[in-house]
């Protein structure tokens, strides 16, 4: 029982080493990104999730495979809400890139209501 436990909580381990940290981008890393990507649907934000001021930033890790589809996405921060999450993960899933290597793409995701409820992320900028 014991050895059992212990070998669990060594994968456990080694899984949450695998997550490499998430990477800061410069502004011309960001350009150079956003001259690969072809489609990138913004996540929807529902009415009932304004009404409600659900907000928050997020960020997402997307693997692209030589086809240029969203491989996987992994979730490296919450947003603080499921459901924001989850209009981000429909939303992320469709985005498609020029074919090439894989790669892989850190991008921060912010649900605000302002003037204008918005979702935001630094590819929308250039």
């Amino acid at each position: 029982m014991l050895r059992n436990l212990l070998c669990i909580l060594t994968v456990a381990a080694v899984s949450l080493a695998a997550v490499a940290p998430a990477h800061r981008y410069t502004r011309e890393e960001w350009l150079s990104i956003r001259a690969r990507l072809i489609i990138v649907p913004k996540p929807e934000y529902p009415e009932v999730l304004r009404c409600v001021r659900y907000t928050g930033t997020g960020l997402f890790r997307l693997y692209f495979d030589t086809r240029g589809e969203v491989s996987g996405i992994r979730i490296l921060k919450s947003t603080g809400h499921k459901e924001l999450d989850i209009e981000t993960l429909k939303a992320l899933i469709r985005w498609r890139a020029k074919p090439g290597s894989q790669w892989e793409l850190d991008l921060p995701v912010t649900f605000v209501i302002g003037y204008r409820p918005r979702t935001y992320s630094p590819i929308d900028r250039w």
